[in-house]
């Protein structure tokens, strides 16, 4: 492969001396580079690379800031070292220790778009080199004399999300390296140019950075930008441009304003260049030249009195894009999905204003879609910079790119929704989502799908947590790529591969092939086919230099209570405080069982609807994606968990697995929730994230506030897309989410006597876990007499994760602020609460007896009712009319609990049904306002949180 067929393409139009002035006022022995026109001191070190001159490193890196001009001198210094376009360039006019020798033109394999192996196996077909292994490539290329230049490494890999330069160093070019024969020239970052000089040998490689002070040539940046002014080079006639004098001022003040940002960047003038001959009005201003690529994109904005944010937004899809580009049909609606508005009318008549930094790809087949992308990558670069949130700007524009598959399933849709969609998902950590969809596996772009799963699954362990399809595709993904095999004969391997796996019902789904059925979503029904779960990893010790991450105590209830079944509460008394409760029928009877979805059906044919409408059902629960740094490779890792009715919140279920992976606090750097963390009993999990997290990134795909609406507006978009999800993976939609109404009369009112309820609470928790409070200590405690007795008599449950712990004053625990039993006001003032005066007197006459995790639990002292006290401000929530009304309702939701989990939506509909109509039975007041502490555990429960 040569420079001229390579992707980086030749020149369109070599650069030429300068005319005067500029060669008055810059006297040189010899003239620039035709095409470069600088960069002498980088040409220099270049070819004494190229001509293995005694002590030159035999790697030469090429690096630099993100425009900074290094392809377009690598293409320049390629064009001296190729014989023929050697000749068309008179060499006595240039500085000869710029020129290389005149030997064969080297391999230039451009990294842009693929894998390690790819580009090892493009290089093996240049060399021609006919073995099967990749060590073996390796082993023919070391023996004889090669020199290979690797361009574009910036761009190396299928998905923009994934890490392709730096597995393109550390797979292909630290072997290259390594070989003794092989002289290797390489344009990467500057983190992967210092991580290959730093593993190899001292005197190995030489970093040749364009940002350094003697690669610094104003001189040569200024010539580029005044020849892309000049007329006679295929600028516009425009006064600036015709005039020498007004030519040579905004070329020099485009340069030295350039020649202050980030490496003197090429790119910036070439913007700004771009900028001004697409809209030379208004006429130049010195003021508005920019600085960098993001200058160059706000100071054209300003310079054409536009919305200093539309352009950005009509830009940030293209710099988010995966592949060569967008099809332009896609530009318009997914600018508009990130922008959360129409753009569609602001990008058809647009073109002068995102003109200058967008270019259009045109596919030799006259069928495809014109492609548009951005004039430069580091554009690109400096756009993601600016955006509030990459991973949910990944995740619009995958929302959006589901959106536009087709009824018929993934064969129909446009191949950048199969494959774009893939490096979005990855992008928003959200990729194992679409792995459990026998089709997309087989229509995706195999080169594209292996390369993202590898990127979220590099080892072992880390592929341990995918779904069960995505470990059986990596598996065999080797021999899809290397087979080049079609979607129909993908099919077939990925069909065989299922079988050996045991994965019988996506082997079934994919059994249509050949039939003529081939084209749809499959049918894949059973555990297999079951929503995202957290992977399972043993419990480690952290080291005591680590400060890991705190597994949460709100693991849920694994126990099932044995003497106390459910339902617990007895709309009744019970005859004896010896005699447990007895098992009672739920409010709505238990649901027949579910067929499997396509259970009954032939092949192909359409997945049966839901059940019959107005069944309880509860809702689709919620998604935590934490990404970290792994702090054994360095390198970004994830881990997600779902929730489900029984199991914690899917925030804690997080951080429990980061726990276990010890992985310190301060590693994680983003967390995205499906559901915006919540403020609310049951977990806070917003203020658990925050204080937990402060220097991760934190971001959510619905809203879940503190107002209802809200709540409910977040829980329907997060229906539909668990229904788009399912219709696309062929599998049946999960119910509609359904609360069943209170019950109307309220039930009669029953609370167990004091010394019938002690019985029962330890029953329920066990007797080490109820806490009764001596005698002496309640006796100075402002409590009514009925709570006094309760205390002493029944107790209260010590710990109910995520809902209640209760105050103790046992020997190792930090005390509580103000003493046992102290009043709220004092309590709070004493944590440094600032409190209105009216609540200060209000919670004077309420005491304290624990907390849920963030409000404290409070007894007011007249009427003995339990209320909830906000630390802010000292507003209260209502919780239950008594202690002992409250110590059951604990035993109720605990026990309940414990039989939800692996429970189906309608099942735990039911459960969550009973549930209500029980804490009715103990208080009738516990539900009777939306934002009581009672009714915003049950709606959350309604919602699938926990």
């Amino acid at each position: 492969m040569s420079w001229q067929n390579s992707p980086m393409g030749a020149p369109q139009q070599p650069m030429a001396a300068p005319q005067q002035p500029m060669a008055a006022a810059q006297q040189v022995a010899y003239e620039p580079h035709p095409f470069i026109g600088g960069r002498a001191s980088a040409l220099r070190a270049l070819a004494a690379w190229r001509a293995a001159v005694p002590d030159a490193p035999r790697v030469a890196l090429l690096t630099g800031s993100p425009g900074c001009g290094s392809s377009r001198l690598l293409t320049g210094f390629l064009m001296l070292c190729d014989p023929g376009h050697r000749e068309r360039i008179d060499l006595t006019r240039l500085d000869p220790w710029t020129v290389p020798p005149a030997l064969p033109a080297p391999a230039v394999p451009s990294a842009a778009g693929l894998t390690p192996a790819q580009l090892l196996w493009v290089l093996a077909d240049h060399y021609g080199i006919d073995v099967a292994r990749d060590a073996e490539v390796y082993e023919a290329l070391g023996a004889g004399e090669r020199v290979i230049v690797v361009p574009d490494v910036d761009e190396a890999g299928p998905v923009r999300a994934g890490r392709g330069p730096e597995r393109m160093a550390r797979e292909l070019l630290l072997p290259l390296a390594g070989l003794p024969s092989v002289r290797l020239l390489a344009e990467v970052p500057r983190a992967v140019a210092a991580e290959i000089a730093a593993a190899l040998p001292a005197g190995t490689a030489q970093v040749i950075d364009l940002d350094a002070p003697e690669h610094a040539d104003l001189h040569g940046l200024t010539l580029q930008t005044q020849i892309a002014l000049d007329p006679n080079f295929g600028a516009p006639r425009l006064p600036f441009t015709e005039d020498p004098q007004m030519r040579l001022w905004l070329a020099q003040g485009i340069a030295s304003r350039t020649a202050t940002g980030s490496g003197g960047s090429r790119l910036t003038a070439q913007l700004a260049v771009s900028a001004h001959l697409l809209a030379p009005e208004p006429p130049p201003n010195a003021a508005l030249f920019p600085a960098g690529p993001a200058d160059a994109v706000a100071m054209h904005a300003q310079r054409l009195g536009a919305d200093p944010t539309l352009l950005p937004a009509m830009l940030a899809p293209l710099a988010l894009a995966e592949g060569e580009g967008l099809p332009l049909p896609l530009w318009a609606p997914l600018a508009s999905a990130l922008a959360g508005r129409d753009l569609a009318p602001d990008i058809a008549n647009g073109m002068p204003l995102a003109g200058p930094f967008v270019t259009t790809v045109n596919d030799e087949d006259a069928a495809e879609p014109t492609l548009i992308t951005l004039a430069h990558p580091a554009l690109g670069e400096a756009i993601r910079a600016a955006l509030p949130d990459v991973r949910a700007a990944h995740l619009s524009l995958a929302m959006e790119l589901l959106e536009r598959v087709p009824e018929e399933g993934w064969e129909q849709a446009d191949a950048y929704v199969r494959d774009g969609i893939v490096g979005h998902l990855l992008g928003a950590g959200q990729l194992p989502r679409l792995l459990k969809d026998p089709w997309l596996l087989v229509h995706t772009d195999p080169v594209v799908l292996r390369a993202a799963l590898e990127e979220i699954a590099p080892d072992d362990r880390t592929r341990a947590s995918l779904p069960a399809p995505g470990r059986t595709y990596l598996r065999i993904a080797p021999l899809l790529t290397r087979t080049q095999a079609g979607p129909e004969q993908r099919a077939r391997m990925l069909a065989a591969a299922f079988e050996e796996d045991g994965l019988t019902q996506y082997a079934a789904a994919l059994g249509s092939v050949g039939r003529g059925e081939g084209g749809g979503p499959g049918e894949v029904d059973g555990p297999a086919a079951s929503g995202p779960t957290a992977p399972v990893i043993p419990q480690r010790t952290a080291p005591p230099s680590t400060t890991p991450t705190p597994a949460p105590p709100a693991t849920s209830p694994q126990r099932t209570p044995t003497v106390v079944d459910y339902p617990l509460a007895p709309p009744e008394p019970m005859t004896s405080p010896a005699t447990p409760p007895q098992p009672h029928q739920p409010a709505h009877p238990p649901a027949a069982p579910e067929p499997h979805p396509g259970q009954g059906q032939g092949q192909g044919q359409p997945t049966p609807a839901g059940p019959p409408p107005g069944r309880p059902a509860t809702g689709p629960g919620n998604t935590a994606v934490f990404t970290y740094v792994d702090p054994r490779t360095g390198q970004e890792a994830y881990v997600t968990a779902t929730s489900a009715p029984g199991k914690p919140p899917a925030e804690y279920q997080g951080m429990a697995q980061l726990g276990e992976l010890r992985v310190p606090v301060e590693n994680v750097v983003g967390i995205h929730t499906d559901l915006c963390p919540g403020y609310f009993p049951g977990g806070y999990t917003a203020n658990v994230l925050l204080s937990t997290f402060p220097n991760a990134s934190h971001s959510h795909a619905h809203p879940y506030g503190r107002d209802q609406a809200s709540r409910t507006e977040g829980i329907a978009a997060l229906t539909s897309h668990a229904q788009l999800m399912s219709q696309l993976a062929g599998q049946q939609a999960p119910p509609q989410p359904l609360r069943a109404p209170l019950p109307h009369p309220v039930p009669p009112t029953h609370v167990l006597p004091d010394a019938e309820l002690g019985p029962l609470l330890t029953q329920v928790f066990g007797d080490e876990k109820v806490r009764r409070y001596a005698p002496q200590l309640l006796a100075t405690a402002a409590l009514p007499d009925a709570a006094r007795a309760t205390l002493a008599t029944a107790g209260l449950p010590a710990d109910v994760p995520l809902f209640f712990l209760a105050d103790t004053d046992a020997p190792g625990v930090p005390p509580v602020m103000g003493g046992m039993f102290a009043d709220a006001r004092t309590h709070l003032i004493g944590t440094g609460a600032q409190l209105p005066p009216a609540a200060a007197d209000t919670l004077a006459t309420h005491t304290r007896i624990g907390t849920d995790g963030m409000f404290v639990i409070t007894v007011q002292r007249d009427s003995g009712q339990v209320w909830a006290a906000m630390p802010l401000d000292g507003s209260l929530q209502y919780v239950n009319s008594s202690i002992a009304a409250f110590a059951y309702s604990l035993a109720t939701l605990y026990a309940t609990r414990g039989h939800m989990i692996d429970a189906t939506p309608h099942t735990a509909g039911n459960i969550v049904a009973d549930l209500q109509t029980r804490l009715l039975a103990i208080d009738p007041n516990a539900l009777s306002q939306p934002d009581n502490w009672w009714s915003l555990i049950i709606e959350q429960m309604w919602h699938g949180l926990f």
